[in-house]
């Protein structure tokens, strides 16, 4: 390459290059999992005779060939990706010292890259000097130029790497398993990397580890929602078949205590101690079944828009469940509950960001599938109990809360997402916890009945503070709590939990231990407008509070109506 080739080059032609070979990785990954997913029951259905055998051979075979070209095409889709901007830098480097040695009154020519003194132009100063300068003016451009012909040949090298073979192709050799040891030492490491690691994988070896691990797979951010969703959904039905045949076990067990003949009233009184025990046991399955079946309503009720993204049963539980996908999604929002949140709650906090999902996608007009909303129940709410007035589970949320957001950056395709967090209740706080790290990478912040966020001003949450919503019904006994006569009952009775020992002093800790409620004109952000009653209701279908929601999810910010704030400029 000489310096005429370097300053002539056309580097967008290697951006076309290298985005026709991602679209082609992505196009082959897409179709090996299709294939995969249609041919993987090929063996139960069609298992025995020479025609099945060879059939099931030819399956695997092509399997292999279309999932060993994803990692060539991807691999030259990084070279050509990195030569295309390595060499639009060593294009402006030469061009800069042309510029700077023509100022200083030098000759280039771009053919040889020879550097002379213009005749006349240049006055005092000694030869000795002059040479010097036409000397270090040519170096520079020499070394440019020898790190743009390097670079020609290695970009060069490693696409021919990645070509296939004239007779094999690209293959059809069986990718090594990924062992249980190697998924577990991913765990950990920030989403970006492991969306590279997964993406460094054959799409093969990402089924292998579906099939084998979804308990490692289905929690971690980075991994792409269609996948987390198979080991999840995986790991979900795992759970389900477990309690129905611990349940059947039990049943059967008590049955034959039941009826089998006593020798004597001991033994007798015995089995039916032990058959009381194992019905208390049987008790506990069945509310995990009707725990796990309020998820199952929830997915069921969301079909193919449902991706289940995390659930963990200990405890009260998590989950975490999208409509639609946010990886292909261009506005995505991300909903966090707050007091009193469980498993049980899971299909009416589904079916309000369902319902936030609805309202968003109808303002992208023509663009279907452009919003994705998530629940997000991945930390353990407080209770109505000291929990509540306490900042302890808000930090314990912070970190899995900034990484979920990370990791929906890292997987997300084409142009980045527009992304909102948006915090309910004690979720608020949360939300505030984890901006507050300046960690949470999120362009709008939403409140919705907030005690507080923990921070004094909205500069605080984000650098501008025009991004932070919040909203509170003027009786939400949360958000609302001074000269409000029913905020120590409503508090309660919102979570269908009795009072017993709450009092009036913890309800007021609640209130006041949080931080200003960020909706008051003091604090800085903008209030939308809510146009609905109490402390649950701000996702209600065809309201004012959940349209502005809405609006700020896909950036038509100057319809949002506000009592107080400014607006930022609409998203283009």
């Amino acid at each position: 390459m000489t310096l005429r080739e370097l300053l002539a080059v056309d580097t967008t032609a290697f951006h076309r290059a290298a985005s026709g070979w991602e679209g082609l990785a992505e196009d082959l990954d897409n179709a090996v999992e299709s294939y995969i997913s249609s041919t993987r029951d090929l063996g139960h259905v069609w298992s025995s005779g020479p025609a099945a055998q060879q059939a099931q051979t030819r399956v695997a075979k092509l399997r292999r060939e279309i999932s060993n070209a994803y990692q060539p095409a991807r691999q030259i889709f990084h070279a050509l990706d990195h030569h295309a901007y390595a060499l639009g830098d060593l294009q402006r480097q030469a061009a800069g010292i042309i510029e700077r040695a023509r100022e200083d009154g030098y000759a280039i020519d771009e053919t040889t890259g020879r550097v002379t003194a213009r005749t006349g132009e240049r006055t005092g100063g000694s030869l000795d000097a002059e040479l010097r300068a036409v000397q270090s003016y040519a170096d520079q451009l020499t070394i440019v130029v020898d790190r743009a012909r390097s670079l020609d040949e290695q970009t060069a090298a490693e696409v021919r790497r990645h070509l296939p073979d004239r007779d094999t192709g690209f293959g059809d050799l069986r990718p090594r398993d990924v062992s249980r040891q190697e998924v577990e030492q991913v765990r950990g490491r920030p989403p970006q990397e492991i969306a590279a690691w997964w993406h460094s994988l054959t799409p093969e070896q990402q089924e292998q580890i579906l099939a084998q691990f979804p308990d490692l797979i289905g929690p971690l951010d980075g991994i792409p929602a269609s996948d987390r969703d198979a080991a999840n959904r995986a790991l979900f039905t795992g759970m389900k078949d477990d309690l129905q045949r611990r349940e059947d076990e039990l049943s059967q067990r008590i049955t034959e205590l039941l009826l089998q003949p006593a020798a004597s009233l001991n033994e007798r009184n015995a089995n039916l101690r032990l058959a009381e025990e194992l019905r208390s046991d049987l008790a506990d399955i069945d509310a995990q079944q009707a725990r796990l079946g309020r998820v199952d309503a929830a997915l069921a009720q969301l079909g193919d828009r449902g991706y289940l993204l995390g659930l963990d049963t200990a405890g009260d539980g998590r989950a975490i469940i999208a409509v639609g996908n946010p990886d292909e999604a261009r506005h995505t929002a991300v909903w966090v509950p707050g007091l009193g949140t469980t498993l049980d709650s899971t299909k009416g906090n589904v079916e309000r960001v369902m319902h936030l999902q609805e309202a968003a996608d109808v303002l992208t007009p023509g663009s279907a599938g452009d919003v994705a909303t998530v629940m997000w129940l991945g930390y353990d709410a407080p209770e109505l109990d000291l929990s509540v007035a306490l900042e302890e589970r808000s930090r314990q949320g912070a970190g899995p809360l900034v990484n979920f957001v990370d990791g929906l950056h890292a997987t997300h395709l084409g142009d980045s997402t527009h992304l909102t967090v948006i915090g309910h209740s004690y979720g608020s706080t949360v939300v505030g916890e984890a901006a507050l790290s300046g960690n949470l990478h999120a362009d709008d912040l939403i409140t919705a009945g907030s005690p507080g966020t923990h921070a004094d001003h909205a500069d605080q949450l984000t650098a501008d503070p025009r991004h932070v919503w919040a909203g509170s019904a003027t009786d939400d006994p949360v958000s609302n709590p001074t000269g409000n006569p029913y905020s120590v009952g409503a508090l309660a009775g919102a979570h269908g939990t009795p009072l017993g020992g709450l009092t009036e002093a913890l309800v007021a800790a609640y209130n006041d231990g949080h931080g200003p409620s960020p909706h008051i004109d003091q604090f800085g952000a903008n209030r939308y407008t809510v146009d609905t009653r109490g402390h649950s209701d701000y996702w209600n279908s065809g309201s004012e509070s959940i349209t502005n929601q809405a609006r700020i999810v896909v950036g038509e910010y100057s319809a949002t109506t506000i009592d107080h704030g400014q607006r930022p400029p609409d998203l283009p």
